[in-house]
């Protein structure tokens, strides 16, 4: 009986380190996934050209940060798996963000077609623009020790990213489509922001 009951004592500790190597092996792949994303994200952005209209150069360059949004929420659900703390606000963010990406895009072609021009506030965004990348740092040295942890820390600070550009574009256009969907932006990351903060004892962002 003694003997049975060191077995299974052993059995339970190795189940648990097994669990988190496995742990630490989903984290890493993740992290590295994600640096990959907001490297191609960024590049994505500053490959944006000037389109002579603010609303149109904010919606092609929010289109490739939504879509890092989306594919860094289909890595963590990948590694996170159904017992993910964050699952239904991922799957949120990838329903929210894919529709918003296909308004966008519609968005900004109606705008060029009709040759809106407002190369002035156009510069003004960028300047605020330009100013407000060089002040968000988007860590790739999380120290974070868990993939919800990770998630919450980086899709944070993504969110803020989008927040501040909707921001920004607000003082620079009177596209009423591009300013509803700013302040939607606004509202509902702002949200998810908090949502991530509270649920992640405050460390999220």
């Amino acid at each position: 009986m003694k003997k049975y009951r060191i077995a299974l004592a052993v059995s339970a500790v190795l189940v648990l380190l097994s669990g988190c190597g496995s742990s630490k092996k989903e984290l890493n792949a993740y992290m590295s996934e994600q640096d990959e994303i907001m490297d191609e994200m960024m590049e994505k952005m500053d490959d944006v050209e000037p389109s002579g209209s603010a609303a149109a150069t904010f919606l092609n360059q929010m289109i490739p940060h939504h879509q890092s949004a989306v594919k860094m929420s289909q890595s963590y659900l990948q590694h996170a798996g159904e017992k993910g703390e964050f699952k239904e606000l991922a799957e949120q963010i990838i329903s929210t963000q894919e529709d918003e990406i296909k308004q966008m895009s519609e968005m900004a072609a109606r705008i060029l077609d009709e040759g809106k021009a407002d190369e002035e506030q156009e510069t003004l965004y960028l300047e605020e623009y330009e100013g407000m990348m060089k002040s968000h740092h988007m860590a790739h040295d999380s120290q974070a020790k868990s993939l919800d942890r990770a998630f919450a820390e980086g899709m944070s600070m993504h969110h803020q990213m989008a927040v501040d550009m909707s921001k920004a574009i607000l003082n620079h256009t009177d596209e009423e489509e591009v300013i509803r969907l700013a302040n939607a932006i606004i509202t509902q990351q702002e949200k998810e922001i908090q949502q991530m903060e509270q649920e992640n004892g405050g460390h999220a962002h």
